[in-house]
């Protein structure tokens, strides 16, 4: 199960943490798809949310958001889906990009010792 609340995503989720390595995996591919055209990064988007629905089609699972409400969660349209997969390719590229600055960092230190 892939949690959207307020577009951030709950790693004590199985389903979330299933996702993000998903979103890791193609890491690669994003990069290429964002280089090239935007449709490129439409069918990526469009992959992943299949393959999500897919896997989670026998649990009822998918993309699903909490309302408080009526205390129900439901499974929110592609549109938003979407937004959550291009959030999560963002979020990683930049923790990705964060980690190696620091590894850059550590070894521009040691290397003037």
């Amino acid at each position: 199960v892939v949690v959207a609340v307020g577009g951030t995503l709950s790693l004590s989720c199985v389903g979330n943490r299933r996702f993000l390595f998903t979103i890791a995996m193609n890491m690669q591919a994003f990069t290429t798809a964002i280089q090239e055209q935007e449709q490129e990064e439409q069918i990526l988007f469009d992959d992943i949310l299949a393959l999500v629905r897919t896997n989670c089609a026998n649990n009822n699972g998918g993309f699903l958001q909490y309302n408080a409400r009526t205390k129900r969660w439901y499974e929110v349209g592609d549109f938003m889906a979407q937004k959550v997969i291009a959030n999560a390719f963002w979020d990683v590229q930049q923790s990705m990009e964060k980690t190696n600055k620091k590894r850059n960092k550590q070894t521009e230190r040691h290397s003037t010792e």
